[in-house]
């Protein structure tokens, strides 16, 4: 799969739980949030993303997040929004400033923005993967298990 696009649709084909496409002021009141808590900006490129798709839970374990809870259709579970997913988490970072969460999968791993580097990464007590973009991050975390269907 070559863009967030194509993932995008896969995911779709499979049933992955998307949030509708971000608003401008969905995105205004998000960064207004991150600011008020004392967290860096959204970068532009997550930003780009969130209005093609809102928030992203697939197969129970890789989690992208929006600038809003995203309530399931079929239950009362709902994906934790951006602003709430920083608080929770980036208090286990080391440097826990120089980052924002965008995500979280399996085994306690971490999608991560580095501001300092501008480097996106996966984390897992430590950063295990890096990329120059998010969507090389997405394309390769979220395509893993349409590998497959390449050939």
């Amino acid at each position: 799969m070559k863009t967030i696009d194509d993932v995008l649709n896969k995911l779709k084909q499979e049933r992955a739980l998307m949030g509708e496409p971000a608003t401008a002021d969905d995105l205004e009141r998000c960064q207004k949030a991150m600011a008020d808590n004392g967290f860096a900006p959204i970068p532009q490129e997550y930003l780009d993303f969130l209005t093609k798709c809102n928030g992203l839970e697939f197969d129970g374990s890789r989690y992208s997040y929006g600038t809003d809870k995203v309530p399931s259709h079929n239950s009362d579970y709902a994906l934790m929004d951006i602003v709430s997913a920083n608080i929770r988490f980036t208090k286990n970072l080391v440097d826990e400033e120089d980052y924002v969460v965008l995500g979280d999968g399996e085994c306690d791993v971490l999608y991560l923005y580095n501001i300092k580097n501008g480097r996106y990464e996966v984390d897992m007590y430590g950063p295990i993967r890096e990329f120059d973009t998010y969507e090389a991050m997405f394309i390769n975390e979220f395509s893993r298990y349409f590998k497959e269907d390449e050939k």
